[in-house]
């Protein structure tokens, strides 16, 4: 039964990481044509079709009740500020670039559960931190003229590290995740709708547009559930690494939509954040620490 339930799990996480690198493709493409507050509106709007499906039939009437709301509140403030930062670093960097840096969003999580919610880290998963942030250095690469844009995705990953602590408050709070998800994706529309003021909107004149537009948001929206899904259906070390294929897919479709060629330096900074996440989470399963899915999990 538990292979059954980590071969399951593997396949949702799976299943999430190419509806997300999907999502990503529409991102880049749709940040030509719309800006991008225009862009995380359609995404969040779109997004709740998924979300509408797991609702439980009996929660309906009762469906924005909660005695969270403050909490919902700053769980959305600092998401959209995650998500502002990664879909512009879409828009100006090239897809493995972006993936790469992403994935040391556990890294900053750990940081900041030491600095907010004072946990214990000892030196080995220390040291894993620091080669962490070497490897988004070496991606990076300071040597080089300096890109405005690459300070993006480490700026999702330090929002992100918010959005992580926030979510397991709320799910301690007894939150469900489609609650969660739900009010962020209200949150979104509404302050998404408030950058109208601040850049020229443009509606969709034909129907490719529109279309990567709706899918953009459905994509997003099953990423997220597929996500759920994984660490519901198994063990978070079981089906993390099947979350590293990101950067598999990422320079997959970076090549076939856009020329992109990946570059040694990302290659290389890549292998060592991987490693160092890795490291954390092993630790913590020989610790016998608590694993927390939010931590490792990347939503968009």
């Amino acid at each position: 039964m538990q292979e059954n339930n980590t071969r399951l799990g593997i396949f949702y996480m799976l299943s999430s990481v190419f509806f997300f690198s999907i999502m990503d493709v529409c991102v880049k493409i749709s940040s030509t044509n719309f800006p991008i507050g225009e862009i995380i509106f359609f995404r969040m709007v779109f997004g709740l079709i998924p979300i509408a499906f797991i609702v439980p039939k009996n929660r309906w009437p009762r469906l924005f009740h909660t005695k969270k709301l403050k909490l919902h509140f700053i769980r959305g403030l600092v998401g959209m500020l995650a998500l502002f930062s990664i879909f512009t670093a879409l828009k100006f960097l090239e897809l493995a670039t972006v993936t790469a840096i992403a994935l040391s969003s556990p890294i900053f999580v750990t940081m900041m559960g030491i600095f907010i919610l004072g946990e214990k880290v000892r030196y080995k998963r220390w040291a894993a931190i620091i080669c962490g942030f070497f490897g988004v250095i070496i991606i990076v690469n300071p040597t080089n003229e300096f890109n405005f844009y690459l300070l993006l995705p480490i700026a999702f990953c330090f929002f992100f590290s918010f959005v992580a602590i926030s979510v397991r408050n709320l799910s301690l709070g007894g939150e469900p995740v489609y609650i969660i998800s739900l009010y962020f994706s209200l949150f979104g529309i509404l302050a998404s709708l408030i950058t109208i003021f601040f850049s020229k909107w443009v509606l969709p004149t034909n129907w490719v547009d529109f279309g990567i537009i709706i899918f953009l948001g459905i994509a997003g929206g099953l990423g997220n559930t597929f996500l759920t899904s994984a660490y519901q259906s198994s063990e978070v070390g079981s089906v993390t690494i099947a979350k590293y294929t990101s950067l598999l897919f990422a320079i997959l479709w970076g090549y076939l939509f856009f020329g992109e060629i990946i570059t040694l330096n990302v290659i290389i900074g890549a292998i060592i954040i991987i490693g160092s996440t890795l490291f954390i989470l092993g630790r913590e399963k020989t610790l016998k620490k608590e694993i927390r899915p939010e931590k490792y999990s990347i939503q968009r």
